[in-house]
């Protein structure tokens, strides 16, 4: 039933044996809006999906996790993984009225404290927000502003950077038989592909002999890329070279080198890597900046290097996102205008 207590409008029922009075966010001139929140409340009543305002973080994080129960697997786990190893010890025992901008802004210095980057500590405030707004749809999380801005390194990954990183993807391929699958040397392989060539991870784990032409050396993907579908053709270069004939050969031209090896296990060898190394985030996409980079610091005309990397032609993404030109560059063309002035 509805009842007016200091001209606001209030739902008091029984539920699971327990009674209940639940603000309709409504004032007394409100009426129908009052009338419309009963209705909502009666079917989430119906529904059993019910959570009483003052409930904990953790009973409304249930509700959440029903609402992205369809999304794909990858996106549940770094979801479960969010709330399991920082936002449940934090603000699980919290009832959801007790999580005001105070709570946020400490959760969020401690979080920094611990060298979360700004990226991240996003992405775990957005997931917050979710969740409280399953009970409280007009919930907004206070304007945040980050300390932690991570280190951005696309912008200076020179071959220097490339060589100190090798080394630790050096050290974990001698190590990674341990619990990790039989793959040692292969990510060390895999590691030099990626600098030389750029190609995505799923691509480089889908090489097969079939695709690489020695004679004129050549790397060809005629099905084209796994995201576009966009053929590309990359000139194997002579370090390259070596470590393509290192590769293990076999009778089946269509099996993969890297068979057995999966997306997340080359990709977190990588990214530990960069964090060994001294770099705060890095990945294996950060070698498909390195590869235009290099090519465009180079003078290669825009259309070769679509050709190489895979990307349309014409496009824009290759100049505004994947294109770095260094300060070396920038100076030669510099002195070169003004280097014979007086």
């Amino acid at each position: 039933m509805m009842k007016l207590v200091r001209n606001k409008w209030y739902a008091h029922f029984e539920y699971q044996g327990q009674y209940y009075c639940d603000p309709l966010s409504a004032y007394k001139h409100e009426k129908w809006k009052a009338i419309r929140a009963v209705g909502a409340l009666r079917d989430r009543i119906e529904n059993n999906t019910y959570i009483h305002p003052n409930a904990t973080l953790e009973q409304a994080t249930d509700l959440y996790l029903l609402t992205i129960k369809d999304r794909d697997k990858k996106y549940i786990l770094q979801q479960t993984g969010m709330l399991k190893n920082h936002l449940m010890p934090f603000f699980g025992d919290l009832k959801i009225l007790e999580i005001d901008e105070e709570k946020i802004f400490e959760y969020k210095d401690l979080r920094e404290e611990k060298g979360a980057p700004k990226n991240t500590l996003i992405k775990e405030m957005l997931t917050l927000m979710k969740i409280i707004q399953c009970l409280q749809k007009n919930f907004q999380l206070p304007k945040l502003e980050y300390k932690n801005k991570g280190k951005t390194i696309v912008n200076t990954l020179k071959m220097e950077d490339i060589e100190k990183i090798s080394t630790f993807v050096k050290q974990q391929s001698t190590t990674v038989r341990r619990g990790k699958g039989p793959f040692g040397e292969q990510y060390f392989q895999m590691f030099w592909i990626y600098v030389y060539t750029g190609m995505d991870t799923g691509d480089v784990l889908k090489l097969t002999p079939k695709n690489i032409d020695f004679k004129d050396k050549m790397i060809r993907v005629d099905l084209g890329r796994s995201k576009t579908g966009v053929e590309f053709a990359i000139p194997i270069c002579p370090p390259l070279m070596k470590i393509l004939r290192g590769l293990p050969r076999g009778f089946d031209k269509d099996k993969p080198y890297f068979e057995g090896i999966t997306n997340s296990q080359i990709n977190n060898a990588i990214q530990k890597a960069f964090r060994c190394a001294g770099y705060k985030s890095g990945g294996s996409k950060m070698f498909r900046h390195f590869v235009v980079s290099q090519l465009a610091n180079a003078g290669t005309p825009e259309a070769i290097t679509q050709k190489i990397v895979g990307h349309v032609q014409g496009s824009d993404l290759t100049r505004k996102v994947y294109t770095h030109i260094y300060d070396e560059t920038a100076k030669k063309h510099y002195d070169k205008a003004f280097g014979g002035q007086k």
